[in-house]
C-alpha cells in the first residue's frame, strides 16, 4: 500500500517525525520524486522506516521508492520480515561509483525491516516494554 506523507502523518498516532528527512530526486528532467528517510536508519544498508502508530509501521521501500503499511502482526513474534516491493519483484539499482567513472548494478528481490528500537516514544515512557526494543 504506498501512501503519501501528508496522510501517514494523519493517519499515524504517533510519528517520528522530527528525525524525518525529506529527498527530492530527479528522475528525469522535469520529473521529480520526495522520498522521506529517517536519519536513524543511515546505519542500515536497505532499511529506511520512519514512521509507526499501534500496528503499523511505514517503510520508504528501497526498490520503487513508495512508502508501504506493514502491519506488526505480519512478524508473528520475530523481530525482523523480509518485505517484497509492492511495484517489482526484482528491481535492478544502479549507483555511480566514488569516481564517477563508472556503474555497477544488484539485483534486490526485497529487503529487510528491523523492527529492534522503534517502539513509539510514548510508549516507552509509559512503561509498557522494557527500554523499547522489543514488540
Amino acid at each position: 500500500m504506498a501512501l503519501s506523507f501528508k496522510k501517514v502523518i494523519e493517519k499515524a498516532t504517533t510519528i517520528n517525525a522530527k528525525h524525518v528527512k525529506a529527498v527530492k530526486l530527479i528522475v528525469r528532467p522535469k520529473v521529480f520524486r520526495t522520498i522521506f528517510l529517517d536519519d536513524r536508519t543511515r546505519g542500515f544498508d536497505n532499511v529506511k522506516s520512519f514512521a509507526m502508530d499501534d500496528q503499523s509501521y511505514y517503510v520508504c521501500c528501497p526498490c520503487c521508492m513508495q512508502i508501504e503499511q506493514i502491519k506488526v502482526a505480519d512478524f508473528k513474534g520475530g523481530s525482523t520480515l523480509d518485505v517484497k516491493c509492492t511495484s517489482k519483484k526484482n528491481s535492478e539499482i544502479f549507483k555511480l561509483d566514488q569516481t564517477g567513472s563508472s556503474t555497477f548494478g544488484y539485483k534486490m528481490a526485497g529487503y529487510t525491516v528491523n523492527l529492534k528500537g522503534w517502539e513509539p516514544e510514548d510508549k516507552i515512557m509509559k512503561g509498557g516494554r522494557k527500554n523499547g526494543t522489543k514488540l
